[in-house]
């Protein structure tokens, strides 16, 4: 699931698993986050916190059998190019659009993961900056 962290500070949520703790860490921006961990970790996160936290839906058509049904989906995968747009625009962490890219099938999308990838990597962020360096 696509979670945006809208604050500029990491947040680490430690959550118990079985015998051991587990570090959930949420990047300023877009975050890939299993939903398992999300509904135990969520728990654990202030009210203040929460508001801070957008988690990325979309409504989507899926056929069962003969019959197209309306699910919500939480998956970067079945994102409209859209959604998955605004998703990457958001995201500074290499390794969320990594897994992101395993997965995509679409051309479009895949490619502007590579230059999200390639930007992040240049230190690239803002355009308006690099406007005023030169």
């Amino acid at each position: 699931m696509v979670i945006n962290w809208k604050d500029a500070r990491v947040k680490i949520i430690p959550i118990k698993e079985k015998r051991k703790v587990k570090n959930i860490m949420l990047l300023p921006g877009m975050n890939n986050i299993d939903e398992k961990d999300w509904n135990v970790c969520k728990s654990y996160i202030s009210k203040y916190d929460m508001r801070l936290i957008e988690i990325l839906k979309e409504t989507v058509k899926v056929k069962k059998g003969e019959k197209e049904v309306k699910m919500e989906t939480t998956d970067f995968n079945k994102f409209s190019s859209e959604l998955s747009r605004k998703a990457i625009d958001d995201c500074f962490s290499i390794k969320t659009l990594t897994e992101w890219r395993k997965k995509e099938e679409k051309a479009d999308i895949r490619n502007l993961i590579d230059d999200k990838i390639k930007q992040i990597k240049e230190r690239k962020f803002d355009k308006e900056i690099d406007k005023r360096e030169d």
